[in-house]
C-alpha cells in the first residue's frame, strides 16, 4: 500500500531522515519486534551462574521437625570446552547467625536433571546467537528434614570455575562460586516458601542499546522483596586440575564438611567495576530496589558477570535472602528490521532523498524489512507545521 502526501508543492527534494541505527524516532517510524546480535568470538569455559531456592513441605510437630524441598538450577557455558554438570554434586548444610556458621550435614550424589539449553529469546525473534555462545541449565532437586531451630540454615554449593573471559573481575579462570540460600528462624517458624525468580536474564544485549529486563522474583506468601546489586560469591580454586586435592578448599570441587561459610566475594576490578557498578559505564546500569526491573544502556563490550540479592520481609522482619549470580555478554548488535522507503538517492546512511518534479502528489514507498518481524508502523509527516500520522504501511 502507498500512502499519498497531497499539496506538497511543484518542485521540492525531500530528505528523510533516519536517526539512530534502531530507527524508532523517526520522521517515518517503525516499531518493529526485534534485532540481532553480531558477536565475536567469545570462547568461555564454565560455571555461567545458578540460584538455591526452597519450598516448605510441612512441619512434624512430633519430632519438631521441618521438611524442605531445595531446588539449585546451574547455568554452564556449554560451548567452551569447560566441565560438565556434576552428576554426583555435594551441598552443605549449615548453622549459625549470619556471622559464624556450623557444619551439619552434606547432602551428596546428587544428580543434574531437566538439562536443557537456554532458550530466552522468544520474545525476540531476531536475535541470532552465535553457535560459540551456547548456555546450558541443569537442575538439581532434593529434600532434607532440619530440626526447627532459633538459629539460620545455610544450604550452600561450592564449584570451580568460571568464564575466563569474564572481564569485570580478577583471575575469573581461578575463581569459584558459592550459591547459597539461607532459611531463618522466623521462616522455620512459618513454613516459609523462598521466592522465585520469573526469568532468567537474556544471554546477549547489545551496546548502546537499552536494556529493559524483568529480573523480578514471585513469592507465593505475598511478602516484601526488596532487589539490589550484589557482590557473587566465590569458593574453590583450582586444585586437582593439574595436581591438588581437588575436594580441599581451593579445589574444583571442594568439600562441604571441611569448606564452611563464611564465602569470600569475588574480587571486582576496581574502580571501572564493583558490584552495584558490574557493567562499567557512567550512567551505570541500575536495578530498581522495588520491582526488580533492570535498566540501562551498556557502554562497554564485554562478559561481566552480575549478582543480584532479594531480601524478604514480612510485616516488617527479615525472613531471608535470595541470590543468583549470571553473566550479562555485551556485543555489538546489528538491525535485520530495516526502515527505509524508496527514494532517488541516500545522504549518509539515514537520509533518504526524494525528487518531485511537476506533481503535486508525492508517493512514498515502504520499502522496510524484514516484514515478517515488523509488528507495527508509525509514519509521522510534518506539513507546513502540521503534524501528520498514518499507521498502515
Amino acid at each position: 500500500m502507498i500512502e499519498t502526501v497531497k499539496n506538497i508543492g511543484y518542485k521540492r527534494n525531500m530528505i528523510f531522515n533516519f536517526q539512530e541505527l534502531n530507527y524508532r524516532y523517526l520522521r517515518i517510524l517503525l516499531i518493529i519486534s526485534g534485532i540481532i546480535f553480531v558477536m565475536g568470538s567469545a570462547s568461555s569455559r564454565h560455571i555461567v551462574g545458578g540460584d538455591v531456592v526452597y519450598n516448605c513441605m510441612g512441619v512434624d510437630t512430633t519430632s519438631n521437625t521441618i521438611r524442605y524441598e531445595v531446588i539449585f538450577t546451574m547455568y554452564r557455558d556449554a560451548a567452551g570446552g569447560g566441565a560438565d554438570f556434576d552428576f554426583d554434586a555435594s551441598f552443605g548444610v549449615y548453622k549459625g547467625d549470619g556471622n559464624r556458621w556450623s557444619y551439619v550435614r552434606t547432602i551428596a550424589n546428587q544428580p543434574a536433571t531437566e538439562i536443557e539449553l537456554v532458550n530466552n529469546i522468544d520474545a525476540n525473534p531476531c536475535l541470532i546467537i552465535p553457535p560459540n555462545i551456547r548456555v546450558e541449565k541443569g537442575v538439581y532437586r532434593f529434600t532434607v528434614t532440619l530440626p526447627i531451630s532459633n538459629e539460620t540454615y545455610l544450604i550452600a554449593y561450592q564449584r570451580c570455575c568460571r568464564n575466563v573471559t569474564i572481564n569485570n573481575i580478577v583471575r575469573p579462570d581461578e575463581t569459584g562460586a558459592a550459591f547459597t540460600v539461607e532459611i531463618s528462624p522466623l521462616a522455620q517458624e512459618t513454613c516459609n516458601n523462598s521466592p522465585k525468580f520469573k526469568n532468567f536474564p537474556p544471554i546477549v544485549i547489545c551496546l548502546g542499546e537499552r536494556v529493559n529486563f524483568d529480573h523480578s522474583a514471585i513469592d507465593v506468601e505475598g511478602d516484601q522483596l526488596v532487589y539490589e546489586f550484589c557482590a557473587p560469591l566465590t569458593s574453590g580454586g583450582q586444585d586437582g586440575v593439574n595436581g591438588g586435592d581437588p575436594s580441599s578448599c581451593t579445589g574444583v570441587r571442594p568439600d562441604p564438611a571441611r569448606c564452611r561459610p563464611l564465602y569470600d566475594e569475588v574480587t571486582f576490578r576496581l574502580p571501572t567495576y564493583s558490584a552495584v557498578n558490574p557493567l562499567g559505564g557512567d550512567p551505570q546500569i541500575t536495578i530498581d530496589p522495588e520491582t526488580g526491573r533492570i535498566t540501562g544502556i551498556p557502554t562497554q563490550l564485554g562478559q561481566f558477570v552480575v549478582g543480584v540479592c532479594v531480601k524478604e520481609y514480612r510485616n516488617g522482619q527479615l525472613m531471608g535472602e535470595l541470590s543468583r549470580d549470571f553473566q550479562f555478554n555485551v556485543a555489538e548488535c546489528e538491525q535485520s528490521v530495516v526502515a527505509q522507503i524508496q527514494s532517488d538517492g541516500v545522504i549518509g546512511d539515514r537520509d533518504f532523498l526524494i525528487n518531485s518534479c511537476g506533481v503535486n502528489t508525492i508517493e512514498f514507498v515502504n520499502e522496510s524489512y524484514d516484514e515478517e518481524n515488523i509488528q507495527s508502523y508509525l509514519w509521522t509527516f510534518d506539513i507546513n507545521g502540521i503534524s501528520e500520522t498514518v499507521t498502515s504501511r
